[in-house]
């Protein structure tokens, strides 16, 4: 599981809330065959995640310092896990 936070407090996305965070819906997301994900911001090519080079261009489109980080399995929701 992975989630996008911001970088600077840790605050998880919450597109449904947060002004801050509305262009998120935008963002496309994908496994690769190799079953790794990979994240397009519009205009964009894919890009594996987390990464750097995501984490940046996720960055750029919603303005601010952004990251997609994994999250342990048991943080998970009983029906994420």
């Amino acid at each position: 599981l992975f989630g996008l936070v911001d970088a600077t407090s840790g605050e998880i996305a919450r597109p449904d809330r947060e002004a801050k965070w509305h262009k998120v819906p935008l963002i496309r997301t994908r496994l690769s065959n190799a079953r790794e994900l990979e994240v397009a911001v519009p205009g964009g090519g894919w890009l594996a995640a987390p990464g750097a080079e995501s984490d940046r261009a996720i960055s750029a489109f919603l303005g601010f310092a952004a990251s997609i980080r994994p999250f342990r399995q048991d943080d998970a929701a009983p029906d994420y896990a």
